[in-house]
């Protein structure tokens, strides 16, 4: 039986995880070659942010004591795409993660959040595999800066939460 623990918006789970490859990201970033893992971790934390928008953590019932059991949070939203996810997302979140770019110091390449998505949209599947095809080109700064504007953003949601 899967009850609702929490629909908290975002989910704190999911966002820790995604904080935890954001900073894994910032790790590798200062080596002189960060490479795919870096682009990787970065691309995984954008995506994890994303999911925390739209999820939920269950439970499996209760102990003998009324502990929760086996919590577990899972998104509404699936896929690896950055731009489709961004799209499942609901408008006002859209908005404000898009008000948060343009607030920040953003890469000069990409004039709005939706260019840079398309940008890194499949980044995280394409460089996992690169050696299987074509190079690609990527805007190694413009990936970590998306991943800190979403970190910003959504820790501001989750600071509200308290």
């Amino acid at each position: 039986m899967n009850n609702i623990f929490s629909t908290n918006t975002p989910n704190r789970e999911i966002m820790g995880k995604a904080i935890e490859f954001n900073d894994a990201a910032h790790a590798l970033y200062v080596r002189k070659h960060p490479g795919s893992p870096f682009i990787t971790c970065a691309s995984f934390s954008v995506e994890l942010y994303i999911k925390s928008l739209s999820a939920k953590t269950y439970y499996d019932g209760r102990d003998s004591f009324g502990n929760y059991k086996d919590l577990y949070s899972k998104s509404d939203i699936n896929g690896h795409r950055l731009t489709k996810l961004f799209e499942k997302v609901p408008e006002n979140l859209q908005n404000g993660l898009r008000l948060c770019y343009l607030d920040s110091d953003y890469p000069s390449d990409f004039k709005s959040l939706d260019l840079v998505l398309e940008h890194i949209d499949s980044s995280f599947v394409d460089f996992r595999y690169s050696f299987e095809k074509k190079k690609y080109s990527l805007n190694m700064t413009a990936l970590l800066k998306v991943s800190d504007i979403f970190h910003r953003y959504i820790y501001q949601l989750y600071e509200k939460l308290d």
